[in-house]
C-alpha cells in the first residue's frame, strides 16, 4: 500500500509540508508555481530554494505577492494573508500527486512559552492551533532546542495534518521506502534542524488493512518482583487496574540470582503510560519497568441488557457478531444466589 510517513522533526507548517513533497521529489517546481495563476491570484507567485538547517540540506517555500492588496482582502484568525490559501493549495496537490492510500505521523511538537499575535500575547499554542490540535498526539519540546518562547506548529499545518487523520507512530512503518525530502521553515533553531520531512513508501499494512477488525496503539509495561510477597504483587497489579489499564498479569520467572520472581505485565492505552510506569516505581519493589508498543487489532464492542445479564459483543467493522460473552461480575452475584445458574 502506498503511505507517506509525515515526520515533525520540529513542528510542522503549510510551507514546511509543500516544500518537503518538492524535496522528495513527489511534485515538480512548475506545479507549485503554477497554482496561483491556476487559482486567478494575479501578483502572487511561489518562491523555492534550497537551504540548510543546522547542515542538513532542505527546501524552502516562499510565497510572494506585490503590493499590499492580497494582505488587506483575506482575514483567516491568526493564519496569514494569501501565503496560508496557497499553502493549502500546495498541501492537497502535493498529497494528490503522491497517490498515498494510508497517512502514518510523529506526534506533534507545538512549542513552548509566550508568542506576540495581531490579537495580543499569548501562551503557545496560541488559540487557532491549540483548537486544531485536539485530537491529534503531541509531543514535547526537544531539549536542544533552547529558545524559551518558540512556535513550533502553525494553524495551518495543523489543519493540514489534521484532514489527513494519520495514524500517529513512533518512527517510520515497516515497508520500502521509496522518496523523501525535507522542508525547511523560516526560524534558525541553532543546532536543531527546523525541518518537517515525508517519507513516501510501499508500507506493509495489507494484510492488518483488509481485516474487518479495529486497531490502535496500546504500551506494555513489565518489570521483575523479586522481592514482593505474593499478596503484595496482587495488589499492584490490582492497582494498575484500578488506575486504567486495560489488563494486568504476572508470570513466575527464575530471577538473575537463581530467586523465583514474578514478572508483571500491564497493557494500557498510551495516555496512561506516565501515571502507571510513574506509580510503578514509585510503590512497588523493582527499580526498573520495560516497556515497548504494540499494534493491535481488536473485535468492536457493544453491550446489550438481558433479563438480569449484561452481554458484551464483539463485532467486526461491518456489524457481524462473532462473539459474545455475559460480564462475569453480574454471574458472580447470580451464582452467589444459586450456584447451578447457567446464562
Amino acid at each position: 500500500m502506498k503511505a507517506l510517513f509525515l515526520e515533525s522533526v520540529a513542528g510542522v507548517a503549510g510551507d514546511m509540508f509543500a516544500a518537503s513533497f518538492l524535496d522528495a521529489g513527489i511534485v515538480s517546481r512548475e506545479e507549485l508555481e503554477a497554482i496561483p495563476a491556476t487559482l486567478g491570484l494575479s501578483g502572487v507567485r511561489v518562491v523555492a530554494s534550497k537551504v540548510s538547517k543546522a547542515s542538513i540540506s532542505s527546501t524552502y517555500l516562499d510565497v510572494k505577492w506585490e503590493g499590499t492588496a492580497w494582505q488587506a482582502d483575506v482575514a483567516f484568525h491568526e493564519v496569514g494573508a494569501v501565503d496560508s490559501i496557497v499553502d493549502v493549495v500546495m498541501a492537497a496537490t502535493c498529497v494528490a500527486r503522491s497517490g498515498a492510500e494510508k497517512f502514518f505521523a510523529t506526534p506533534v511538537k507545538l512549542g513552548r512559552g509566550l508568542i506576540t499575535i495581531e490579537h495580543g500575547t499569548h501562551a503557545v499554542p496560541p488559540p487557532a492551533s491549540a483548537r486544531l490540535a485536539i485530537g491529534l498526539k503531541t509531543a514535547s519540546v526537544p531539549a536542544a532546542i533552547t529558545r524559551e518562547n518558540v512556535e513550533l506548529s502553525t494553524p495551518t499545518g495543523l489543519a493540514i495534518l489534521k484532514a489527513l487523520e494519520p495514524e500517529f507512530v513512533d518512527g517510520v512503518p515497516a515497508g520500502v521506502a521509496r522518496a523523501q525530502g525535507m522542508g525547511a521553515g523560516t526560524m534558525d533553531l541553532g543546532a536543531y534542524p527546523n525541518v518537517f520531512r515525508v517519507v513516501a513508501l510501499d508500507a506493509d499494512v495489507r494484510a492488518a488493512s483488509a481485516l474487518p477488525y479495529e486497531s490502535d496503539t496500546v504500551v506494555e509495561l513489565c518489570c521483575n518482583l523479586d522481592d514482593e510477597t505474593g499478596e503484595r504483587a496482587a495488589w499492584v497489579a490490582e492497582q494498575m487496574l484500578a488506575k486504567g489499564a486495560l489488563d494486568a498479569w504476572t508470570a513466575p520467572v527464575a530471577g538473575k540470582k537463581g530467586r523465583v520472581a514474578l514478572q508483571l505485565s500491564v497493557l494500557a492505552e498510551e495516555t496512561r503510560f506516565t501515571e502507571l510506569v510513574d506509580w510503578l516505581l514509585r510503590n512497588s519493589s523493582t527499580f526498573g519497568v520495560r516497556h515497548r508498543r504494540w499494534e493491535r487489532l481488536k473485535l468492536a464492542r457493544r453491550f446489550e441488557k438481558r433479563g438480569e445479564l449484561t452481554y458484551k459483543i464483539g463485532l467486526t467493522t461491518d456489524g457481524k457478531v462473532v462473539k459474545e460473552k455475559a460480564e462475569y461480575e453480574e454471574l458472580r452475584r447470580l451464582w452467589e444466589k444459586d450456584p447451578t445458574f447457567k446464562p
